[in-house]
């Protein structure tokens, strides 16, 4: 089977080109004796392509031209000549594969060529595309690694030690490298089985279709809602009946505004543990104001609280940051007394403290990592509290048998979310720039109709912490 393509665009204007009907007509007027055993198709508007299935009918075909007269009208026609151009037949590849190569620029393999690369990748098969530097996509820049075509006649195995005759400084030096080469579809050794595969692992996908039945179950069973501050980021959600929300720097308020977007039909219970960022570490805090806007603050959740079945406060824990100074120590038991303080059948209140055998309570032991977060230990205490009290409520355990509780990479086992409200004073429809409890005060020589200078007050941060990786609030603490 051999192909000629007849292209009328590149030598007529393209409203001129002939239809398929009359470019069919055109062929048989033009060729003497022309094959009538063929194929005529059009590829696109004044393009075609002509097939001939044997080599008597090529060679007629073979240098001949089609002549096309074109224009409105008769004494202003214009003549075109458009030659049948034979086509090269495509080649097929059994196994074309992009490689990568990587880790060439750990070692003196850096220095080597493009065509070095490419000798070496011809001992696995033919090569399609010659070696080139990979660039991103979006911004052009070179990655560092390096891609080629290849159609693959042997397996490449992925990490092996290479060895090349690189120039350095004007001398030939033999140098040796560990690189990466991957590919689609490449054989690898599965740790999971011991055996090798090309696609996913058959242990792995049953693995997965396991787990997420299992979680379909949980979550089928899940009538409770554990939110707070970031002191829950070590919480895995997967070892309990719960659906939980982290949100790093939430105080009170934070966390009463986010409860009234949560529908009651959503969930039965909810879980508070909360108030650790109402801790003010300002020393020049005044104490009355701060504990006004925590009534406010606890008189909201409670509210909120009033429209589930049954809620669980939990206290703030004693954290190193809640025992700074004076005011921290009595902060803390303030907040403590407030939450207490919310009454209610439906709501009970769990205090956490540390164990009565455990002594190592400073930073960076086994209770704190740091001075306001739990470790897994301390945050392993504080679940088990937890599952207590929610035996009775539930009727059942809170915990999902045979899963860890906690995890030791922060925010993977959580739902991460912002937090609502304003950081300062809590409040909803204004950011903390514009807060009223930091509002600038008029300048007295400033105009009644312009506005005037700045005089921010003092206000100390919350307690606060990094947020997880994979949301970045803007103005949120711990």
């Amino acid at each position: 089977m051999s192909e000629f393509l007849l292209d009328f665009t590149k030598s007529v204007p393209f409203r001129y080109c002939p239809t398929t009907q009359k470019a069919q007509v055109l062929y048989i007027q033009c060729i003497a004796q022309a094959p009538m055993d063929i194929e005529f198709r059009q590829v696109k508007t004044g393009i075609f392509l002509i097939s001939v299935s044997n080599e008597k009918d090529k060679s007629k075909l073979v240098g001949k031209s089609l002549s096309y007269d074109y224009g409105e009208k008769t004494h202003t026609l214009y003549t075109a000549k458009v030659p049948l151009l034979l086509q090269k037949k495509r080649h097929f590849y059994q196994n074309p594969k992009w490689l990568t190569i990587d880790k060439l620029y750990d070692s003196g393999l850096k220095y080597a060529s493009n065509e070095q690369i490419d000798a070496f990748l011809t001992q696995y098969g033919e090569l399609i595309t010659p070696t080139h530097d990979e660039t991103d996509r979006q911004y052009g820049f070179r990655t560092g690694k390096k891609k080629a075509q290849v159609d693959i006649k042997s397996d490449i195995e992925r990490w092996q030690e290479i060895e090349l005759q690189v120039n350095i400084d004007n001398k030939t030096v033999d140098t040796k490298g560990r690189v990466n080469i991957f590919y689609r579809g490449q054989p690898y050794k599965c740790w999971t089985c011991n055996s090798s595969h090309t696609e996913k692992c058959p242990q792995r996908i049953a693995k997965a279709a396991a787990e997420a039945e299992a979680e379909k179950d949980r979550l089928k069973n899940t009538n409770t809602l554990l939110i707070g501050d970031s002191n829950l980021r070590r919480v895995n959600e997967k070892g309990f009946f719960i659906k939980t929300d982290c949100a790093s720097g939430a105080k009170i308020g934070h966390v009463a505004n986010s409860l009234h977007f949560t529908k009651k039909d959503e969930v039965e219970n909810v879980i508070v543990h909360v108030g650790q960022n109402n801790i003010d570490t300002d020393p020049q805090v005044n104490i009355d104001k701060w504990e006004t806007h925590l009534k406010k603050e606890v008189s909201s959740l409670q509210t909120k609280l009033s429209k589930f079945n049954k809620a669980v406060i939990v206290g703030v824990p004693p954290a190193p940051i809640c025992n700074t100074s004076e005011k921290t120590i009595l902060m803390r038991t303030k907040v403590n007394t407030a939450l207490k303080g919310i009454t209610g059948t439906n709501i009970k209140f769990v205090e956490i403290e540390h164990e009565e055998t455990d002594t190592d309570f400073e930073v960076g032991g086994s209770n704190w990592e740091d001075p306001m977060h739990m470790t897994e230990k301390f945050t392993h205490h504080m679940l088990g509290k937890l599952s207590e009290n929610m035996q009775d409520i539930q009727g059942r355990p809170l915990y999902v048998g045979m899963t860890p509780w906690t995890v030791s990479r922060i925010h993977s086992g959580v739902r991460n979310t912002y937090k609502f409200g304003c950081e300062l004073c809590t409040v909803i429809g204004h950011a903390k720039e514009t807060c009223p409890t930091t509002a600038p005060a008029l300048d007295e020589k400033a105009l009644p109709s312009q506005p005037g200078k700045n005089k921010k007050q003092k206000r100390g941060p919350p307690s606060g912490s990094a947020e997880p990786n994979c949301k970045k609030n803007t103005g949120t603490q711990a």
